[in-house]
């Protein structure tokens, strides 16, 4: 079976202007992850750690043709999976790039300030040159994710960094753990009976470096960590409903996201 590519769109069908520039940059990561289909596309897109948002194979050919134009989660989530089966790392410079793109769709023309933008950087090339693409591609199968257990350690193997029970400064019972598992979280909060547990992410690499100060001899780093998890922690157990719950959830997955993204642009 042989899959057609998907061409950018000419000028008569997309005219020059910030569709069409924000367009061509996304087929530059398209022809650098080497013309993927929109169906492998979409499986990274389900299976990153960063993309805040899903994509049907459908919805990533509308945006490739330049038949929509997608809203800004869905271009980062994009963004994200081309690099990803381009083999390169998902730096905050090239989602602030595609993020700059798209802010200029949404700009009214009026508004647009009259001084000259500042240049756009180039796009990413391919380490090898390997030629004019061709108009169809073969079908190869698709890439088999290998999926790694949930948590390297068992509960009854986490080291528990912190337990203040109950008192008359602290309504709850608190306890703060050492886990570890595949996911965007550099901790999550488990509410068990009588006891808010918050668990650390030691494969997340600033749930690692919080572990590692709180179980240094750093005392006073440590409390001050241990404070600022506990607040966290009890925010989300006095959210007033499940919708609000729903959305500090999603904006603690977001704030491990970005640490993520700091911390290995540092160590680069």
């Amino acid at each position: 079976m042989r899959l057609s590519l998907i061409a950018l769109p000419s000028e008569s069908e997309i005219s020059p202007g910030p569709h069409r520039n924000l367009l061509t940059a996304l087929h530059d990561l398209y022809r650098l992850a080497g013309f993927p289909s929109t169906r492998v596309i979409s499986k990274a897109i389900t299976r990153s750690e960063f993309a805040r948002d899903s994509m049907s194979h459908q919805t990533v050919a509308n945006i490739l043709t330049g038949r929509r134009v997608p809203r800004w989660l869905k271009v980062e989530a994009l963004v994200d999976a081309l690099l990803t089966l381009a083999r390169r790392e998902t730096a905050l410079s090239e989602i602030d790039r595609f993020r700059s793109l798209w802010e200029s769709i949404q700009t009214p023309a009026g508004e647009q300030s009259e001084s000259p933008p500042e240049p756009t950087p180039p796009p990413l090339s391919p380490p090898e040159a390997t030629g004019a693409p061709e108009v169809t591609e073969v079908a190869r199968p698709e890439p088999e994710w290998v999926s790694s257990p949930t948590s390297e350690l068992e509960p009854e193997e986490w080291q528990t960094l912190m337990d203040a029970p109950a008192n008359e400064g602290n309504s709850l019972h608190t306890r703060i753990v050492a886990a570890g598992w595949n996911g965007p979280e550099m901790f999550k909060v488990t509410f068990l009976p009588g006891t808010c547990q918050v668990e650390l992410n030691l494969r997340h690499p600033m749930g690692n470096e919080i572990w590692k100060i709180m179980d240094g001899e750093d005392s006073q780093a440590a409390t001050t960590l241990a404070l600022l998890l506990i607040s966290w922690a009890r925010m989300e157990d006095e959210m007033p409903s499940g919708r609000a719950v729903e959305r500090i959830r999603k904006a603690r997955i977001d704030w491990g996201r970005y640490a993520r993204l700091f911390v290995e642009q540092l160590r680069n």
